[in-house]
């Protein structure tokens, strides 16, 4: 287990979902571009107005559930996902915002964000699958 006594530049917290070490009284932690990629994917799984002490916070990505998977929903996804990421995750610049429709039958889109770290300009990927019917067994073909 690391040592979270030193202070990242980038943020530490609790891993998503939270899950402790039996028998050592300690929650399992993230940092760094971990703690990004983890909080990108709490961010876009969670529903606005889901939380009650911050209504605000989360996607939108919900109302396009039944939209039609066209080039303008990818545009509409595209820009409600950089407004949120602007305003709820500061320590990354979004330099793409990809999004993939992979198959219509089973509602499949792949939302693939590229961005840059703030303080160090470090480049990295997250890959977010967004899925209509939830699922471990869906055919992606």
């Amino acid at each position: 287990m690391d040592d979270f006594s030193k202070k990242t530049f980038l943020g530490s917290g609790w891993g998503s979902p939270p899950t402790f070490v039996k028998g050592a009284n300690q929650v399992i932690m993230t940092k760094d571009v971990a703690n990004i990629n983890q909080n990108l994917s709490v961010l876009f799984k969670t529903k606005r107005g889901e939380r009650a002490l911050n209504p605000n916070y989360g996607s939108q990505l919900n109302k396009f559930i039944f939209a039609a998977q066209s080039g303008i929903a990818t545009k509409e996804i595209e820009s409600s996902l950089k407004r949120t990421i602007q305003f709820y995750e500061p320590r990354i610049l979004v330099d793409e915002i990809a999004i993939q429709l992979r198959n219509e039958e089973n509602g499949i889109i792949i939302i693939s964000v590229s961005y840059t770290l703030r303080k160090v300009n470090s480049r990295h990927n997250f890959v977010f699958p967004f899925y209509i019917n939830e699922g471990t067994y869906l055919d992606t073909k």
